[in-house]
């Protein structure tokens, strides 16, 4: 019988199964929140952020979006979309999910700009 870890989310994994999932993923499979710690996770975030910066939308692909961080469990509105994700202004994870598209492509044109870490 396979001894289970215990997640920082309260679930329980087989030690095995986490190694696994550990080389491709950082989230419970079950919650789909963060379990690696938000300090471990901070570099990887600013990297995100950084890449996100240097590699703006095209006019055609831009949406804006409303988020809800599986981290923090935070909803926000009208977040910039990028490809490589979205970040939740409340904690800084990018382990957030699409909820809802408010405008695409052309159509965003006209709203406010929001920040530019989204």
């Amino acid at each position: 019988r396979q001894s289970p870890q215990d997640l920082p989310c309260g679930h329980a994994i087989h030690a095995h199964c986490f190694r696994k999932l550990a080389g491709f993923d950082y989230r419970c499979p079950i919650c789909k929140k963060t379990v690696v710690s938000q300090a471990s996770m901070a570099a990887a975030w600013s990297a995100r952020a950084r890449d996100i910066a240097m590699q703006p939308m095209p006019s055609d692909l831009a949406r804006v979006v409303n988020i809800m961080c599986n981290d923090c469990e935070t909803k926000s509105e009208n977040r910039n979309w990028h490809f490589l994700g979205v970040q939740c202004p409340g904690c800084s994870s990018f382990n957030t999910v699409v909820e809802q598209v408010i405008s695409s492509g052309g159509e965003s044109e006209h709203l406010p700009d929001v920040a530019a870490s989204s």
